[in-house]
C-alpha cells in the first residue's frame, strides 16, 4: 500500500492540474469603450443600453460572450486566437439602421467560429381548454423585447453573475435575464442545476409579477438560432439520475451542426420551469417544446451586425404550463411567477454525468449481488473440479 501512495498522489495532481488548465480567466465590461452619452444615461423612458462583454481567456484561445438589449435581447458567442481584439463602432451600432449596423462589431481577425441566439418575443396565450398548447389558443398576445425598457446591467464579478432586467412602462412587474458565465466546468447552484462547460453560459429567464390578461393565461417564448448553418439537430436524452433536478429525467439539446455533422454550438435546457421562488420540486412543472421552423424569422438584434439583412433564421417556441383544468394544470395567475433556465455554448452540448451517490447505489444494489453470484459459481466450480480430481485418483 505504501508503494501505491506516490502513484496515487501523482494521478490526483495531474487530474487537478488538467481541471485548472481548462478553467478560463473571466473579465466583464459594460458598453466597452463607448463615449456616447446614450451608453451612460437612460433615455426619456428610463431605459438603458446594455451590451455586456464577457471575455473568457484560456491557455490557447479566447471565448467572447456578448449579451445585448440593442433592439432585441441577443446572446453572441465567438472563439478567437489569444491575439484577437474587439472593435465597436458605437455610432453605427446605435443607428437603428440595419445597413449601418452591419459589421459595426468586429475583431481584427476572423473568429474560429461564432453563433448566437435571440429572444425577440414573449407570448401570453389564453388557454381556456387547458391544452397547454400555444398553437391551439385563439387569443395570443406578444411582448417584443425590442420594445422593453431596460434597467442598467448589474453584476457580481466575484460570482461571475449578472442581471439584465426589463419592464414595460405603466405595468407592474418585470422580465429578468439572470446570467452566469463562470469560465469553467460548473454546475449552477440553483435549480435546475444546469451543467456548464468553460465555453458556455446559462440564462435564467423570469417573468415576475407581470399582471396576466386572464386567469387562464400562460406564457411562452420564442428563440431564434443566429447561424449560417442550415443543419440544426434538436433531440432529447433520457437519464436514470434525477438527483440534480428532482423529477426530471430528460435533457433537450438543439445543436448547430457543420458540414461534417459536428456541433458548432448548442442550446440546452431541461423541460421544467418553476412557478415560485425559492425553487423546489413542489413548485415546478413541465415545459412544452414545439417543432423548429426553418428560415422563417429576421433578426432584430445583433444578428443584423453579423449577417446580411436578407438572411432568415430558424426558430422554435417553448411554453410554460401543464395540461389540465384550472385546478390540475398550472396557470400563471396562480403565482404570478415563472422561471425557466437554458444554457448556450460553443462545441458540443455537455452530457449529464451520473452522480457519485447514484453510482454507489447502483453498485450496491446490482454490483454486489452479481459479484456474490460470480464468487458462488466459482466456488462451486472449484469444488466440482477438486471432487472429480480425487475420484480419478482413486
Amino acid at each position: 500500500m505504501a508503494n501505491f501512495k506516490p502513484y496515487f498522489l501523482i494521478f490526483v495532481t495531474i487530474f487537478h492540474f488538467n481541471l485548472i488548465r481548462c478553467d478560463r480567466q473571466v473579465s466583464v465590461s459594460w458598453n466597452p469603450d463607448c463615449s456616447d452619452s446614450r451608453c451612460k444615461e437612460p433615455n426619456e423612458n428610463g431605459s438603458y443600453i446594455n451590451l455586456v462583454y464577457v471575455k473568457l481567456k484560456g491557455q490557447d484561445d479566447v471565448v467572447h460572450l456578448m449579451y445585448s438589449n440593442i433592439q432585441s435581447f441577443t446572446i453572441m458567442l465567438f472563439k478567437t486566437s489569444k491575439n484577437a481584439k474587439l472593435s465597436i463602432n458605437w455610432e453605427d451600432l446605435l443607428s437603428q439602421n440595419s445597413t449601418l449596423m452591419r459589421d459595426s462589431i468586429s475583431f481584427n481577425e476572423k473568429p474560429v467560429d461564432f453563433g448566437g441566439y435571440e429572444v425577440p418575443s414573449i407570448f401570453e396565450f389564453i388557454d381556456y381548454n387547458g391544452t397547454a398548447d400555444m398553437r391551439k389558443s385563439n387569443e395570443t398576445y406578444t411582448y417584443l423585447t425590442r420594445e422593453f425598457c431596460w434597467k442598467k446591467f448589474v453584476s457580481n464579478e466575484s460570482e461571475s453573475f449578472g442581471v439584465m432586467e426589463a419592464f414595460i412602462p405603466g405595468i407592474n412587474g418585470s422580465f429578468k435575464f439572470l446570467i452566469n458565465y463562470p469560465g469553467k466546468e460548473k454546475r449552477i447552484k440553483i435549480l435546475p442545476h444546469l451543467l456548464l462547460k468553460p465555453e458556455s453560459t446559462s440564462i435564467e429567464f423570469q417573468i415576475d409579477s407581470i399582471a396576466p390578461r386572464s386567469e387562464f393565461s400562460k406564457f411562452g417564448t420564442n428563440i431564434i438560432f443566429l447561424t449560417d448553418s442550415i443543419d440544426i439537430s434538436i433531440s432529447s436524452k433520457r437519464t436514470i439520475d434525477d438527483e440534480y433536478t428532482p423529477g426530471t429525467f430528460r435533457l433537450w439539446n438543439a445543436e448547430i451542426l457543420d458540414g461534417g455533422k459536428k456541433s458548432r454550438n448548442y442550446l440546452q435546457w431541461k423541460p421544467i420551469f418553476y412557478f415560485s421562488d425559492p425553487k423546489s420540486l413542489e413548485n415546478s412543472t413541465i415545459t412544452q417544446q414545439y417543432d423548429s421552423r426553418t428560415n422563417d424569422q429576421e433578426s432584430n438584434g445583433l444578428g443584423q451586425v453579423f449577417y446580411d439583412n436578407e438572411v432568415l433564421f430558424s426558430s422554435m417556441n417553448i411554453s410554460f404550463g401543464l395540461e389540465g383544468n384550472i385546478k390540475d394544470g398550472y396557470y400563471y395567475k396562480q403565482s404570478n411567477f415563472s422561471s425557466w433556465a437554458f444554457s448556450v455554448g460553443l462545441g458540443g452540448a455537455p452530457d449529464e454525468k451520473m452522480s457519485p451517490i447514484v453510482t454507489l447505489v447502483i453498485f450496491v444494489g446490482f454490483g454486489l449481488p452479481a459479484l456474490a453470484i460470480v464468487i458462488g459459481l466459482l466456488v462451486m466450480l472449484v469444488k466440482k473440479i477438486r471432487g472429480t480430481s480425487q475420484y480419478n485418483t482413486l
